[in-house]
């Protein structure tokens, strides 16, 4: 694959401290119209802007960036491909001792990026990395990357955006620490509910 068409996934941050690959960029998340917190719904609800799509429109490279992972996904990749980029984003675990790898940061499943995910998935699970994401898409998309080895958290039902840590503890929710993901924190990595504070 030549490097202008590589997929591009991050090592991770303060808060997500583990690889991260988005397949889209969530300005144009497949789930947008019908999301409380895009950027065409989020005042009307009363709920905070998407984090991600905030970080799109402030930067320029990180939009560029995800839209050409969508590109290269819609375009297809070999399977010999994505069985290599997992041995990589695999080996970078290893070395900073990390299990899980997170999915879309940005953006959802849809029918065009489930097989590259799928294939994704089990190239990591050969090397015992777990992926793990938060979806709005349906149950059936949700499930299939659960059968193939993921960890789905189903957006506002695991994963609850509240207002305040009084709202978590009325909900009878742990709050998100904030950051260590993946590391210090495996909360979401394992499949467990939590509420995390609007930011």
């Amino acid at each position: 694959m030549k490097e202008k068409d590589k997929l591009y996934w991050s090592k991770g941050n303060k808060k997500v401290q583990v690889p991260v690959l988005s397949v889209g960029a969530s300005l144009d998340c497949p789930n947008k119209e019908t999301c409380p917190y895009s950027k065409e719904n989020f005042r009307a609800l009363g709920k905070p802007w998407c984090y991600a799509q905030k970080i799109e429109s402030l930067r320029s490279g990180v939009l560029a960036r995800r839209r050409l992972n969508e590109k290269i996904i819609r375009k297809g990749i070999p399977s010999s491909e994505i069985r290599q980029l997992g041995a990589d984003i695999a080996r970078f675990c290893w070395k900073k001792q990390v299990k899980f790898v997170r999915f879309n940061e940005a953006s959802d499943l849809a029918d065009w990026n489930m097989p590259f995910l799928e294939d994704l998935t089990r190239a990591l699970r050969r090397h015992s990395i777990t992926p793990y994401l938060y979806s709005k898409s349906s149950e059936r998309m949700m499930e299939i990357l659960r059968i193939v080895g993921a960890v789905v958290l189903k957006s506002d039902v695991d994963f609850v955006c509240v207002r305040s840590v009084k709202e978590a503890k009325d909900l009878g929710l742990k709050l998100c620490p904030g950051e260590g993901c993946g590391v210090s924190c495996l909360r979401c990595p394992l499949g467990l509910k939590t509420a995390v504070l609007a930011h």
